[in-house]
């Protein structure tokens, strides 16, 4: 009669260390999906560019645990917009998109680019079949200063436009 009752203590055991290893690996799983976004925290907030000829604006904030939104506009002469989008940083499973629609571009679809790279400071996005830009990075350079520019290939030659940028207090 021992005997059964040690095999059944071991298959109880064997069982509960299996359940245990699964919940393990999906805590696991979840923390690796979330991870990734977590690494884009720096961009939250309120950020500008000033230049000579108007302003950019760019707030982000997180919308849940894998969605990051943002308004983005442009003024010159301290009234006229000349530039609107709205941007969502979205994390589907273990990819992450930044995804802009641009108010008058594109039927006000929005684009995804494809997360590309990121480090604790930096993130690029790819999306070789946009007309322009093909590429987006963000670079976080201080605590309050970043660094975001857009680039690819527009009418035959290479582009770049810089965004450096600092929070708004």
């Amino acid at each position: 009669m021992k005997t059964p009752v040690l095999v059944l203590g071991i298959v109880a055991y064997s069982i509960m260390a299996a359940c245990t290893s699964n919940t393990e690996q999906r805590k696991e799983a979840t923390a690796a999906k979330t991870r990734l976004i977590n690494k884009a925290e720096w961009v939250l907030g309120s950020w500008q560019q000033v230049t000579d000829k108007g302003y950019t604006i760019e707030v982000w904030k997180q919308q849940s645990d894998t969605d990051f939104a943002a308004t983005s506009y442009t003024i010159v002469n301290d009234t006229d917009t000349v530039y609107a989008e709205t941007i969502r940083l979205v994390q589907r499973d273990t990819a992450l998109f930044y995804i802009p629609t641009v108010i008058d571009q594109n039927d006000r679809k929005p684009v995804e680019f494809k997360l590309s790279s990121i480090t604790d400071q930096q993130m690029i996005f790819d999306n070789p079949l946009h007309d322009f830009p093909q590429r987006i990075t963000y670079r976080s350079m201080t605590k309050d200063s970043l660094y975001a520019e857009i680039s690819g290939v527009l009418n035959g030659s290479q582009r770049v436009v810089p965004f450096p940028m600092t929070r708004m207090k």
